[in-house]
């Protein structure tokens, strides 16, 4: 029985888009990824007929769901989001 989940990172860029992927499901690479990403100055995202890069000032919020298990100390957890 395979336990690994599908893992999608969704990056919302202040123009309204969004892109989401699936990310490769390798025991502590999400949070490492997410971590990688923050402190780049662009998100490079290849696209089936196009790369999009995005400065990271124009980038809204990162997401990954589910979460991952391995999370900075600094993480807030057990958060609700409200409207």
């Amino acid at each position: 029985m395979n336990s690994e989940k599908t893992v999608y990172l969704t990056v919302h860029y202040i123009n309204g888009e969004s892109y989401e992927f699936e990310l490769t499901p390798e025991p502590g690479r999400q949070g490492s990824l997410a971590g990688q990403l923050l402190k780049g100055n662009e998100i490079i995202l290849e696209l089936e007929d196009r790369v999009v890069v995005i400065p990271m000032e124009n980038v809204q919020a990162i997401e990954i769901s589910p979460p991952p298990e391995n999370l900075p100390d600094t993480t807030i957890r057990n958060v609700r989001q409200v409207d």
